[in-house]
């Protein structure tokens, strides 16, 4: 029971029968990856590089948590979207059960779907509420930090968070 996805690009075109539930895994485990990359990036710098200036070893490390918050904020609006869409179910007209709007094969609230719907239960937590709770708290500890030019921490700060709060007024 998988869906048809159609592609076609200016070289060539294909066709791929992933499941709508296959796709969400493979979506929810875009992010952990898309991390998982960045910090072995950066450790293998730090393996490969000998690095003896403090200054370009604090500029590597400001860099870490700009890549990560780019990458979060990038895919943050895809995950959320797939993870409600799990939830999304409507009644059809002549069907007894209600069905999964993105894949109208898929049966709501039974078998493979409650399945998946605890999963997407735990991923909701973790994505849609700690990251923006962790952002937030990072920036609540840092509010000293954020606009003070005189404090020691006021530059590496910003160069590395400065892209959630630079556009905003004190």
């Amino acid at each position: 029971r998988t869906t048809p996805t159609r592609c076609t690009s200016f070289i060539s075109s294909c066709q791929m029968s992933v499941g709508f539930f296959d796709r969400f895994v493979i979506h929810m485990m875009l992010l952990p990856c898309c991390m998982l990359a960045v910090v072995l990036a950066f450790a293998s710098t730090r393996c490969c590089m000998k690095i003896s200036n403090a200054e370009q070893r604090s500029r590597i490390n400001e860099l870490r948590p700009k890549l990560l918050i780019f990458i979060i904020l990038v895919l943050f609006p895809g995950l959320s979207n797939t993870l409600f869409s799990v939830f999304h179910c409507e009644k059809i007209d002549g069907i007894k059960e209600q069905r999964l709007v993105v894949d109208r094969m898929i049966v709501c609230n039974r078998g493979t779907h409650l399945s998946y719907s605890l999963l997407a239960i735990g991923f909701l937590v973790v994505y849609i509420l700690c990251i923006p709770t962790f952002i937030f708290l990072k920036l609540w500890r840092n509010r000293k930090v954020l606009h003070d030019i005189e404090h020691p921490e006021h530059r590496a700060f910003q160069n590395s968070w400065g892209a959630l709060y630079l556009q905003y007024e004190k």
